[in-house]
């Protein structure tokens, strides 16, 4: 009796395991799936000036560190070097 049971126990755990997993695989994946770019770039830019990490916010937007780089870089430009560099 008790063997059949833990062998019931053990198959809804692995199977509850398997499902957790694709539960926060999916989760990742799309994670900010209904962000638009600009909103993106928007995002990118306000956690920049707030003094976050590059890397902590391509982790934030589930973008690449070089496109974080580029995105503010493209900023610094549409508004001028030395003013970006005084916010």
């Amino acid at each position: 009796m008790y063997v059949y049971l833990i062998k019931i126990l053990t198959h809804l755990t692995k199977t509850l395991t398997y499902l957790t997993k694709s539960l926060l695989f999916l989760k990742d994946k799309f994670k900010h799936a209904s962000w638009n770019r600009n909103d993106i770039k928007s995002g990118v830019i306000y956690e920049w000036l707030s003094g976050i990490p590059r890397d902590k916010i391509a982790e934030i937007y589930n973008v690449s560190t070089g496109g974080v780089s580029n995105i503010i870089n493209e900023w610094r430009i549409r508004i001028g070097g030395y003013i970006a560099e005084d916010l």
